[in-house]
C-alpha cells in the first residue's frame, strides 16, 4: 500500500513530521490553511484563566506560520519550544489569540466544530 500511495500521490514522504514546510499557496489561502493545519495538529486551551493557541510542528512550518500571523495580524513571533522528539511547539497567549481566532473563524464554512466551538469559550 505505502508503494503505491508513493507512485500515486505527490508529496508523501516519510518522517514528515521532522521534514514539512509551509506549502507555496495563494496569500488568501493563508488563514484557511492555518485553521486546517491547527484542526489537526493544534489546540486551544486555558492556562491560568488564559486563553492559549498551540501547534504542534516543524521548525520550519512554525516559523513561516509565525511570519504570517506577524505580517497578517502583528503578533510578534515568539521562541518555539522544542519537544525531544524534533517537533516544536508554537504558543500563542490571550490578546493575541483573540485576534488569532477571530482571523481564522471569520466567515470559515469549514472547520472542525469541536475546535470552532471550543473558541467560542471564554473564561
Amino acid at each position: 500500500m505505502k508503494k503505491k500511495l508513493k507512485k500515486s500521490i505527490v508529496n508523501i514522504f516519510p518522517k514528515k513530521t521532522s521534514n514539512l514546510s509551509y506549502p507555496k499557496i495563494n496569500q488568501e489561502l493563508d488563514r484557511h490553511f492555518i485553521r486546517g493545519f491547527m484542526d489537526g495538529d493544534g489546540s486551544f486551551y486555558y492556562k491560568r484563566d488564559v486563553l492559549v493557541f498551540s501547534l504542534v510542528g516543524t521548525k520550519s512550518i512554525l516559523e513561516s506560520i509565525q511570519q504570517i500571523l506577524h505580517k497578517e495580524l502583528d503578533i510578534v513571533p515568539t521562541k518555539l519550544i522544542k519537544h525531544v522528539t524534533e517537533v516544536y511547539y508554537l504558543r500563542i497567549g490571550h490578546k493575541n489569540t483573540l485576534k488569532l481566532r477571530e482571523w481564522i473563524y471569520n466567515n470559515c464554512s469549514i472547520a472542525m466544530e469541536r475546535k470552532k466551538n471550543y473558541k467560542d469559550r471564554i473564561k
